[in-house]
Order: structure tokens, then sequence, then C-alpha cells
């Protein structure tokens, strides 16, 4: 069965002219770039490398605490970073056939055995 697309009559968006489709609807349909998906090769990779965003976005964190001066976009774009991390990491997991209930009791088991937390 084929995708229907609905096209609108009237333009999309703040007068900035007839697009065909809706903005959200071809964000949907756009190509995705895998350029940022390729960038880590191993699975550690990436969790160091949100390990060492966390660990930026904490100082940032104090700098508003303290009334310092700090860039609150630049904060959005660490948790965004972040989140397409975390992103590429389950998506690698579901790849691999691993439930989310069996990554998580992993994970779980793995702080355990560092010590880094309890059962």
């Amino acid at each position: 069965m084929a995708t229907v697309v609905r096209r609108c009559d009237r333009p999309v968006g703040h007068g900035r002219g007839y697009t065909g489709i809706s903005r959200s609807l071809a964000h949907w349909l756009a190509p995705r770039s895998h350029a940022r998906r390729t960038e880590f090769a191993s699975p550690e990779a990436i969790q160091g490398e949100v390990d060492r965003l966390r660990k930026e976005m904490f100082t940032m964190r104090i700098k508003f605490a303290k009334r310092e001066e700090y860039q609150p976009a630049q904060y959005r774009a660490l948790r965004k970073r972040v989140a397409q991390l975390l992103t590429i990491q389950r998506e690698r997991t579901v790849e691999a056939g691993v439930s989310l209930r069996e990554a998580r009791a992993a994970e779980k088991r793995m702080m355990v055995e560092a010590g880094l937390r309890q059962f």
C-alpha cells in the first residue's frame, strides 16, 4: 500500500509562501544524513563522548548558579548532541537484537561490578 502525502491548499508557515507539504512532514520525509553516525566506531567511544559532554554541561550549570557568564545556546546544543549520541547508541543495540530491558540490565550489572551502584 502506497503512502499518501496530503498537499496543503494554503501557504504553510508565517507567510513564507506555498511549500506543497507541511514543514513537519517535509522534515520526516527528507533523507537523513549519516555523517555524524559514522564518526564513532565503538560504543565505548560514544559513551566517552557522552560523559565528556555531560561534564561540560555540569560546569555550565555551575557557572549559571554562580551567576557567571555562559552561553545558553551552547548548553542547548550540548543537550541535543548528548541526545543524538544516545539515540545512535540505542539504534546500534536494536540492530544487534538486544531489547531495551536486556540493555538496561546489562548496564546496571556493569555499574554494580564497577562499584558505582548497588542492586
